[in-house]
């Protein structure tokens, strides 16, 4: 066993891979926007893909010689269980040719049928 890629510090097998593997739904758009980190570390991208509006939306950073290091979760408004709408700015860092790189983003999230889906993010660096 090992500690989830999104950094929440809870076994992975316990954390982001039951959403990866479609065995739960996440719960808040937070939980979404983890696991979606998490399908981005195992390379993923049909989860990616399944968990997003529109595959228009979908468009992967992550190569093969991508390894990425951490997220950092910097701000989060509503997006709770409730909730139909949320937004999560977060960092994902990532080695890319020998150099730490980041994405900063502010991303919105909608549930659609009772389950949060990936709408649109704001690039911010």
């Amino acid at each position: 066993m090992f500690l989830c890629y999104c950094g929440s510090q809870i076994n992975f097998s316990a954390c982001c891979e039951p959403f990866i593997q479609r065995l739960e739904l996440p719960y808040t758009a937070e939980q979404l926007m983890r696991s979606r980190y998490s399908a981005y570390a195992t390379q993923n991208y049909m989860y990616l893909s399944e968990t997003a509006v529109s595959k228009l939306n979908f468009e992967p950073v992550n190569e093969l010689d991508t390894l990425w290091e951490r997220l950092e979760i910097i701000n989060t408004m509503a997006g709770q269980s409730m909730d139909s709408y949320g937004e999560v700015e977060f960092k994902a860092f990532y080695l890319e040719d020998d150099k730490l790189k980041y994405i900063w983003e502010q991303s919105q999230f909608i549930k659609l049928n009772d389950q949060w889906v990936y709408s649109t993010g704001t690039i911010l660096n």
